[in-house]
């Protein structure tokens, strides 16, 4: 293969110290600085592939990309397996009626603030009828 502006052979089949790739490759310059860099492993899949001239096929990098994916894609918060958490301990043992409740007091007593009081009922009347029609 061809490659750049040079013409120089990018990656020459069954020679290795004539491919440009694996120069660039073993001089630090590839992968680019903003890109992980390569383990052992891979330069030595990348140099046997450029030794024995069989190179991947698209549906086998195809999958690669997939199998990388879907590696990466567990790492999201939303892939992994729900547990329970630890419920903080809170000054103010008498506030939380709900487990809930304590992640928030917990959270208020680290900006030494305080919950606020019991709404009365008038409020409480007032925030239903918000609630239920969307209007004042």
């Amino acid at each position: 293969m061809v490659g750049g502006e040079s013409g120089k052979t990018l990656i020459a089949p069954g020679k290795l110290m004539e491919s440009v790739l694996w120069s660039k490759i073993t001089a630090g310059e590839m992968p680019p600085e903003d890109e992980p860099r390569l383990t052992e492993a891979e330069k030595k899949t990348i140099s046997d592939w450029i030794k024995s001239g069989h190179f991947p096929s698209l549906a086998t990098i195809e999958q690669a990309r997939s199998d990388l994916f879907r590696s990466e894609a567990q790492k999201h918060w939303s892939f992994r397996p729900v547990s329970k958490p630890t419920i903080p301990t809170v000054k103010n043992k008498s506030w939380p009626l709900s487990e809930i409740d304590s992640f928030i007091l917990a959270r208020l007593e680290t900006k030494n603030l305080k919950p606020a009081g019991d709404a009365d009922a008038y409020t409480l009347l007032r925030r239903i009828y918000y609630d239920l029609t969307g209007l004042p």
